[in-house]
């Protein structure tokens, strides 16, 4: 089951400070995420009524955060073209295209950091713009990359989410389109090629005028 779908900027530099959450959603029983760490409460505000939502976004700004970490540590280590391939002087549409050039990474969220339960995060980074699923611990991670791959493809092709992030924010309507044809109600799906088509046509359809 994925908790959460998260689209968020990356830069290849240690020292980037803002990482924006372009889109992000949330699947499930009150958005799958109706498990959080407790917020944090000091003495005499225990009636504190905390603001949910605000509340999971940062937990789901969070999760985009640490991808940042990680890739930004990944591009410190490679070689100087390699960095510059990342930052998208190159074509970034063949780059969506071809997965064998993006990075794919998870991670472990322990309990309580940020959710209340254990989870896993799988990331793909292409160019500056990260996808990342929140995933249950037990989850397929190599469907999870799948979809990741599946999302990119579609997100650049019908919304130039590589090439021009800030379409990400601008087609929300478009981009949910998307997410939710890949992640029917969150679940992970194994498609084959025929499966994969018949998706793509239903979602162009779904598009026409979006």
């Amino acid at each position: 089951m994925v908790y959460a779908c998260i689209i968020h900027s990356l830069s290849p530099s240690v020292e980037a400070s803002v990482c924006r959450v372009l889109y992000a959603c949330t699947f499930g029983t009150e958005d799958r995420l109706d498990d959080p760490s407790e917020p944090p409460t000091t003495s005499g505000q225990l009636n504190l009524e905390i603001d949910t939502r605000t509340f999971k976004k940062e937990q789901l700004a969070l999760v985009a955060r640490q991808v940042q970490s990680e890739y930004a540590f990944r591009k410190s280590v490679v070689s100087k073209d390699q960095v510059e391939q990342s930052t998208g002087v190159y074509s970034v549409t063949g780059l969506a295209d071809d997965a064998s050039q993006a990075d794919i990474g998870f991670f472990r969220l322990a309990a309580g950091n940020p959710f209340r339960g254990e989870k896993i995060a799988v990331w793909l980074g292409l160019a500056n713009v990260g996808l990342t699923l929140v995933c249950e611990r037990s989850e397929n991670r190599l469907l999870a990359e799948s979809a990741l791959k599946l999302l990119a493809k579609s997100l650049q092709e019908h919304v130039q989410a590589v090439s021009q992030p800030v379409e990400v924010q601008l087609k929300g309507e478009r981009v949910a389109i998307i997410v939710h044809q890949f992640l029917p109600s969150g679940r992970l799906v194994f498609m084959n090629y025929t499966v994969i088509r018949q998706l793509e046509k239903d979602m162009e359809n779904m598009l026409r005028g979006k």
